[in-house]
C-alpha cells in the first residue's frame, strides 16, 4: 500500500491487488482507495487516471459516485475527463477515449455516437480552458 495526497492534504490510499478490480480492468477507485492490479504497479498513467475520479469524488462530496452507478450518461463523463487529463486532447486519443468507454464501461443506452460527441465536448472545454469540473 502506498499514500498519495490530492489537495495537498487529502490522503488517498492505493492498494496493489486484483481484489475488488473488475474483470478487463486495471484499477479502479472508491472514494478514497484506489485498488491496482499487481502487473499495473508502474503504471503513472493509470495511477493519475484513478486520482482524478477521486479529485472529482472529493469535490463532488461523494454525489459522482452515485451519478457514475446510476447514469451512463455521467459514467461517460467522469470517464472522458480522467482519460482525456491524463492522455492528452488530440483527434486520435479523442476517438480512443470515445471507443474505450463505448466498449468498456456498460454502456448499453447511449449510441457511440453520443459518446463520442460527450467525449468531444468535454475535450473542448480542456482545449479552451472553459473547463467545469463534473
Amino acid at each position: 500500500m502506498t499514500v498519495k495526497f490530492i489537495f495537498r492534504v487529502i490522503p488517498i490510499f492505493v492498494f496493489y491487488t486484483d481484489f475488488l478490480v473488475w474483470k478487463g480492468k486495471a484499477g479502479a477507485s472508491y472514494g478514497v482507495f484506489i485498488v491496482i492490479r499487481p502487473q499495473y504497479r508502474d503504471d503513472i498513467k493509470l495511477l493519475e487516471h484513478e486520482l482524478i475520479h477521486c479529485r472529482v469524488y472529493i469535490k463532488t462530496l461523494s454525489i459522482s459516485g452515485w451519478l457514475y452507478m446510476l447514469s451512463e450518461k455521467w459514467r461517460v463523463r467522469y470517464e472522458a475527463e480522467a482519460y482525456l487529463k491524463t492522455l492528452g486532447t488530440n483527434n486520435a486519443v479523442k476517438k480512443y477515449v470515445a471507443r474505450k468507454i463505448h466498449e468498456g464501461y456498460n454502456i448499453k443506452k447511449l449510441s457511440y455516437e453520443d459518446v463520442e460527441k460527450i467525449v468531444y465536448d468535454y475535450a473542448n472545454k480542456i482545449e479552451t480552458k472553459k473547463e467545469v469540473s463534473f
